[in-house]
């Protein structure tokens, strides 16, 4: 074993704190795991979906039936029309938007349909 005597500050200052981190890190590994893992909220049980279907978590935004998870830009009732299990714009309505706010989502579009005459601006 090699030792070396230390003369100047800055060495001694190196050797302190590389024993801290050190000691530091090895009380850390002693402690008990549960104090530092989150057991709640319990996530919920997912089912995946089946040929067709949906996850059990997700939310549909549009069944083919009606529109009630979407607005218009000011928060009302969407006037687009639903029709054959299609939604479709209707003159004069604006946009829509859906009721869930927020940026985190996964998005599954089974079909677009567009008109073969489109006119006027934007689609």
């Amino acid at each position: 074993m090699k030792i070396t005597i230390l003369n100047n500050k800055s060495n001694i200052y190196a050797v302190t704190v590389a024993l801290f981190f050190g000691l530091h890190n090895v009380n850390a590994q002693q402690g008990d795991p549960k104090l530092t893992e989150v057991w709640e909220p319990v996530p919920a049980i997912v089912t995946p979906a089946e040929k067709g279907e949906a996850p059990s978590d997700a939310i549909v935004l549009f069944d083919g039936k009606n529109l009630d998870e979407w607005v218009n830009t000011k928060g009302e009732k969407a006037g687009w029309i639903v029709e054959k299990g299609a939604m479709t714009v209707a003159g004069g309505t604006g946009s829509i938007k859906t009721r869930i706010s927020g940026n985190r989502c996964y998005s599954r579009i089974t079909e677009i349909r567009y008109h073969s005459e489109i006119s006027g601006y934007g689609i």
